[in-house]
C-alpha cells in the first residue's frame, strides 16, 4: 500500500469526523478509556507533528501525552496542513533511526496513517456517528498491525486486548475488535 495515498486518505477521513464534532461534544468519553474527544483530537494533532518531524528528517518519537487545545478543529486543521505540505516532494524512501532500528520514512509514517483511521473511528464512535473504513484500508491496516508481535502491539499506550466480534461483522467492526474495542 501506498503510505502517503494512506496517509492524505486518513488526513481526509479524520477531517471529515472532527469537523462533525459539536461545541458541545469535545468532552464526550471515547471508546479510548483515557481520552475525551478533546484529548483524542490532540494526541492524532501531536501525532501528525510527529509525521512533519519524521519528513523533517527526524526521528520517530510517538508523543507521551495527548495536547489539549482550546480550539481542537484549528488545532487539527493546522496539522494536517502542515503534513500535506511535509509530503510534497518528501524522499519516503530515506532512512531513518526509529525504535524498531534503521527503517524508511515510509515505515515511519505507517503509523501516523493508521493512527487517523483507527481514530475516526473513535471519534465518531464519541458523537454517535458510524465511520467506516474503506475495505482496502482495513486489509492494509489489519495486515500491517497483525505483524507486530502481541507483546508490542497491546498495552497502556497502544491497543487492548482483542475483543469479540459479531460474526457477521463488516470489515471495519473486525479490525476495532481486534484492536480491543467494544463494537
Amino acid at each position: 500500500m501506498d503510505v502517503k495515498r494512506e496517509l492524505d486518505r486518513g488526513l481526509d477521513l479524520f477531517g471529515d469526523v472532527v469537523r462533525l464534532v459539536g461545541p458541545d461534544q469535545w468532552d464526550a468519553a471515547t471508546p479510548c478509556a483515557a481520552w475525551n474527544a478533546r484529548q483524542l483530537t490532540g494526541h492524532v494533532v501531536d501525532v501528525m507533528h510527529m509525521a512533519v518531524d519524521v519528513l523533517r528528517g527526524g526521528q520517530l518519537n510517538p508523543p507521551s501525552e495527548a495536547t489539549e487545545s482550546a480550539d481542537p478543529l484549528s488545532a487539527w486543521e493546522d496539522a494536517a496542513s502542515g503534513v500535506r505540505g511535509a509530503l510534497e516532494g518528501a524522499d519516503l524512501d530515506a532512512v531513518r533511526e526509529t525504535p524498531l532500528g534503521a527503517q524508511p520514512v515510509s515505515f515511519s509514517l505507517t503509523f501516523p496513517a493508521v493512527d487517523l483511521y483507527v481514530h475516526a473511528w473513535d471519534l465518531g464512535r464519541a458523537i454517535g456517528r458510524s465511520v467506516h473504513l474503506p475495505d482496502d484500508a482495513v486489509s492494509w491496516i489489519d495486515g500491517f498491525l497483525r505483524r507486530i508481535p502481541p507483546d508490542r502491539l497491546r498495552g497502556p499506550r497502544t491497543f487492548g486486548p482483542e475483543r469479540p466480534a459479531p460474526a457477521d461483522a463488516d470489515p471495519t467492526t473486525a479490525l476495532m475488535a481486534f484492536l480491543g474495542r467494544a463494537v
